[in-house]
């Protein structure tokens, strides 16, 4: 019975991705003998996520468009020595054109950026998440909107591409995170602040490991758990070793790809206008490739054996209202007046 109604919430999740198409108008390519090579910085492995099937796609219709003018080479984990809010300064200081970045890595460098990484904050849906994140960025049209100005403002560059994530959840051996102290005597793997106090709260101890040594440090025993999406523990080979998947919500946010404004201001109109709508049109659909992978995804993994645990109402209401004191109120307290006007207009866009 129980399995059962996991399959029903794994094809609700199928289901629910619906999306309607944008037509765009196509520019003509007048421009000849001008070309520009780029680089895309990402912290991400080449099979690690949609998005990574994604970006060579685009790039190619691109190459196409252009006749070749412009041609982006992505540069992957290991390819390149920057990672999570480092992405940031790349793109300011123009060492790469275009980068990868998620709000959960950006908590510490920009913390406004890093608001939809705060753990339970609303929407709470993947698709209304994703939709207020993106017109806080403009709908990836380079307009003036509160999180797209601060990104130019601060760090020369515009959000030209999002992709829908998924739910970052938490990964265990052996037991589930069923009640508030559910994580005592248990070392979970986090990637942020706010992972890590939310780690706390439920009684475990928050780990710092570096992405490339968490396979070991779960084989070796070093930790029993960790906090990533189920992509990620799939690709890494995580889930060799966990067995439990727990179904908390925690935060989800887009894979965002910004470009450095000098570097797409120097592009003849026609080039820019392609590279732009290329990029806008898919963003704007937007694709769910990533949200399908995850459905999909549950779906075997449940076939395969591995327990699934969903919280009940009455756990995620004391675990929130912990989150709220603990978490959230300090970060907006700590971060002035800019945070407390970021949740003034994701609370405006979400009332809408």
């Amino acid at each position: 019975m129980r399995n059962k109604s996991l399959r029903v919430i794994v094809l609700f999740l199928i289901l629910s991705l619906c999306f309607s198409s944008i037509v765009f108008a196509e520019t003509k390519l007048t421009s000849s003998g001008n070309s520009f090579k780029w680089s895309l910085f990402t912290n991400f492995g080449p099979n690690e996520a949609a998005i990574c099937y994604i970006w060579p796609r685009l790039f190619d219709e691109i190459r196409e468009k252009t006749n070749g003018q412009l041609d982006i080479s992505v540069f992957w984990e290991g390819q390149q020595p920057y990672t999570g809010g480092d992405l940031l300064k790349v793109v300011k200081d123009g060492t790469a054109e275009l980068v990868h970045f998620g709000a959960g890595f950006l908590t510490s460098t920009e913390p406004v950026l890093g608001l939809f990484a705060l753990p339970f904050i609303k929407p709470d849906t993947s698709m209304e998440r994703f939709k207020a994140e993106a017109a806080m960025f403009g709908n990836f049209e380079q307009k003036d909107e509160f999180l797209e100005n601060i990104l130019e403002d601060k760090w020369g560059a515009q959000l030209i591409h999002g992709l829908p994530g998924c739910w970052i959840r938490i990964f265990t051996k052996g037991y589930k995170v069923d009640s508030i102290n559910s994580l005592k005597g248990h070392k979970i793997r986090v990637f942020s602040p706010e992972l890590a106090k939310f780690v706390s709260i439920l009684g475990g101890t928050p780990v710092t490991i570096e992405y490339g040594e968490v396979y070991t440090a779960l084989s070796t025993g070093l930790i029993d758990g960790a906090i990533t999406t189920l992509q990620v523990a799939e690709s890494a080979g995580w889930l060799d070793v966990l067995d439990t998947i727990n179904i908390w919500n925690i935060t989800a946010y887009m894979d965002a790809t910004a470009v450095n404004t000098k570097a797409l201001n120097k592009l003849p109109d026609d080039i820019k206008n392609i590279f732009l709508e290329v990029m806008r049109s898919s963003a704007q659909k937007p694709e769910l490739a990533e949200l399908q992978s995850e459905a999909l995804l549950l779906e075997r993994k449940i076939t395969e054996g591995y327990t699934l645990y969903v919280p009940d109402e009455a756990l995620k209401k004391v675990v929130r209202e912990k989150i709220q004191e603990q978490v959230i109120n300090p970060w907006i307290k700590d971060n002035g007046t800019v945070v407390e006007k970021a949740f003034d207009v994701l609370k405006k866009i979400t009332e809408n």
